[in-house]
């Protein structure tokens, strides 16, 4: 194997490892969400920042591989995987497509797990806000009466002034 291939193949494993990684984290994080332990979400969110960024960081490096296999190939310079796969001989294409199709099925899993995550998120923080209009509106002085007196405003007596 030509030491630029092997080194998309390494780059490539490293970011199936960490992205591993990142979808275990987020697994961990639906439970953390669903037991609304907003201490631990903080905490396990700041780690996956940090994943975050390598995962940046390891996708330049594989894109400076790229750009190397495209000059060794002589091809134009918006070329993506499928078309430089082509130009691998048998043995260093399967095994580059095993892996790159690994982390697609990887990044599929972690972004239905994001999507997941998210509507929880956006279920909890309906359910403050309409425990927070509870609050509120229990607080408004209702009367019933037919007369409606010229200048008598509603007083809102809202425990809150801002809404979440």
């Amino acid at each position: 194997m030509r030491k630029v291939v092997k080194g998309l193949k390494d780059i490539l494993e490293r970011e199936l490892h960490l992205y591993n990684n990142i979808l275990d984290l987020s697994e961990k994080k639906t439970e953390i969400i669903k037991s609304g332990k907003v201490k631990e979400l903080e905490k396990t969110t700041q780690i996956e920042q940090k994943l975050i960024y390598q995962a940046g960081r390891l996708e330049e490096e594989r894109e400076e591989i790229i750009e190397k296999l495209r000059k060794e190939f002589g091809l134009k310079k918006d070329i993506d995987m499928t078309k430089l796969l082509e130009h691998l001989d048998k043995n260093e294409k399967g095994i580059i497509e095993k892996i790159r199709n690994e982390l697609l099925d990887t990044l599929e899993k972690l972004k239905e797990r994001n999507n997941l995550n998210g509507r929880l998120i956006q279920d909890s923080l309906e359910y403050i806000n309409f425990n927070l209009n509870l609050l509120t509106n229990a607080s408004k002085q209702t009367t019933y009466s037919n007369e409606v007196k010229k200048g008598d405003q509603p007083q809102n007596k809202n425990l809150f002034d801002a809404k979440v």
